[in-house]
């Protein structure tokens, strides 16, 4: 699987103090448990896929790095990973898939469970995380707008709330695409609402973005 722009914005986003370890739900090719390992020396970190090939592409890429020793990544479901946890997490993150009532690309199942809810529809992922989530820990999210808000909406019903967003804008002048969403368990006495803008009117990568995501890209320096 590719390498998206969310993928890397859910990853440097993240706040890291306090976390001890982390689950990365629907690691894909593994590249947000990189990130997060790369900005820790000490974090570790349990990545889950439903995908069979996912799981050994990232199987892989973790080998690649020097990392690996913090690293651990298992082919399992959230369902099945939540039933008996071994252990709670301090930190929860996930790029989940979003697609709800979408059509399919025939013939490309690893795409479509990438992208559709089907096998992780937003009820389940809410619950599992509200099963693994230590006390004071935090889960962490990257959507579109609209399915932002409905899950935002669900999480609150559960008792998993927000206490921090960051609006995601293409460029200045156009309305947010996705939401970085914060949850814990403790209802927050206001939330922190930011905006970030990826791009500026001329096209070249925003200031505020190369400053978030510099570390992790080849073709632009932060400076």
């Amino acid at each position: 699987m590719k390498v998206g722009t969310d993928a890397v914005l859910l990853g440097a986003w993240v706040e890291l103090d306090g976390a001890a370890n982390a689950l990365d739900i629907g690691t894909g090719c593994g590249v947000i448990s990189l990130i997060l390992a790369s900005r820790s020396t000490s974090l570790t970190i349990t990545a889950i896929d439903i995908d069979s090939d996912s799981t050994e592409e990232t199987r892989l890429n973790f080998a690649s790095s020097k990392w690996e020793h913090r690293l651990m990544v298992y082919n399992q479901s959230l369902q099945c990973f939540a039933l008996s946890p071994i252990k709670k997490f301090d930190l929860i993150v996930s790029n989940p898939p979003w697609f709800i009532n979408s059509l399919r690309v025939p013939g490309n199942t690893r795409r479509n469970n990438a992208r559709h809810n089907d096998s992780l529809n937003f009820p389940d992922l809410i619950d599992g995380s509200l099963k693994l989530l230590n006390d004071n820990g935090r889960a962490v999210f990257i959507l579109p707008s609209a399915e932002g808000n409905i899950f935002e909406e669900l999480a609150h019903q559960k008792g998993l709330y927000l206490t921090r967003k960051c609006l995601i804008k293409s460029d200045p002048k156009k309305a947010p695409h996705r939401w970085l969403l914060e949850f814990r368990l403790q209802h927050p006495d206001a939330v922190t609402i930011t905006e970030l803008y990826v791009h500026n009117e001329d096209g070249s990568f925003s200031e505020a973005y190369k400053t978030l995501t510099g570390d992790f890209y080849l073709n632009f320096q932060t400076r």
